[in-house]
């Protein structure tokens, strides 16, 4: 399994909102309103890239971005955090996610 976090710059709200719910079915953790941490095997990474990659075609304007950065569990759980603390072992896959096909 791999450690992703996404962290995004979107203007429009409606495709801000879909596509953080999106990343919440697919089982990222939200760190913070636009950045968000998870960990898949090659299969879900694909259709969940897949399924990214959809909504920004269909919906992406100018300026939008959405940043895809691989993390080792190691750097997660040494990062530092000023503030309320989050849940390293949630996002490292302690917990069990179920996948229903979804195309959009």
């Amino acid at each position: 399994m791999i450690l992703r976090m996404i962290c995004y710059d979107i203007e429009n709200d409606r495709f801000r909102n879909k596509l953080a719910t999106k990343l919440l079915h697919f089982g990222f953790y939200r760190i913070q309103k636009s950045v968000f941490c998870g960990q898949h095997t090659p299969a879900q990474w694909e259709r969940c890239k897949d399924i990214i990659t959809k909504l920004f075609q269909r919906h992406g304007e100018e300026g939008d971005k959405i940043f895809v950065i691989i993390l080792s569990k190691r750097m997660l759980e040494q990062m530092e955090v000023l503030g309320e603390e989050i849940d390293t072992d949630l996002i490292l896959d302690k917990k069990l996610w179920l996948w229903i096909g979804e195309d959009d």
